[in-house]
């Protein structure tokens, strides 16, 4: 359902990879740890960079909310 708002959604601004946590746990491991935050699923991060700007998860996940994100930062 969150893969399928940001399809929806898309925005030319930004790509999205999918990690698939029941096959890669310690990747979405690795990536929680290092932007500090806890892993939960499904979760969306937007970085620019490779800065965290912005995470979210379950029906928070909202490419209208990360393209405002993105106008700000613009």
């Amino acid at each position: 359902m969150a893969k399928s708002r940001l399809e929806k959604g898309f925005d030319h601004r930004f790509q999205y990879y999918i990690i698939d946590v029941i096959r890669h746990r310690d990747i979405s491991d690795s990536v929680a740890r290092v932007y500090g935050v806890e892993h939960e699923s499904p979760q969306a991060f937007l970085l620019r960079d490779r800065k965290l700007l912005e995470v979210k998860s379950h029906l928070a996940i909202s490419p209208s909310h990360f393209q405002a994100v993105l106008d700000v930062v613009d």
